[in-house]
């Protein structure tokens, strides 16, 4: 009963590092290094990402999601960022709360 135990355990485990880190930060670096053309650069208007930083700000709770409050939402996530980064990290990785904040 133990092995089967250890062995769901690391099983279950596993799945989570695979989904929540190893994929897409291997999915991250192949976009990013292995591509002639970076399609993540491309076509990129800077109205449209500050309007998607906008939303995830507030999507997290820092912002309600305005150009007005972007500085203090950023300033916010990066305090709680580090807080996390101090104060278990593998308890907010698994958690997935790290990851967004990334």
């Amino acid at each position: 009963r133990m092995k089967h135990f250890l062995q769901e355990t690391f099983e279950v485990s596993n799945e989570i590092f695979q989904s929540r880190f190893w994929i897409p930060i291997r999915d991250l670096l192949t976009e990013l290094m292995y591509r002639d053309t970076n399609s993540l650069l491309m076509g990129i208007q800077l109205n449209d990402e500050e309007t998607s930083l906008d939303y995830m700000l507030r999507d997290l709770n820092f912002g309600d999601g305005t150009p007005e409050t972007r500085h203090e939402a950023i300033i916010k996530a990066t305090r709680q960022y580090e807080n996390d980064m101090a104060t278990g990290l593998m308890r907010h990785a698994i958690g997935g709360r790290l990851i967004r904040l990334i």
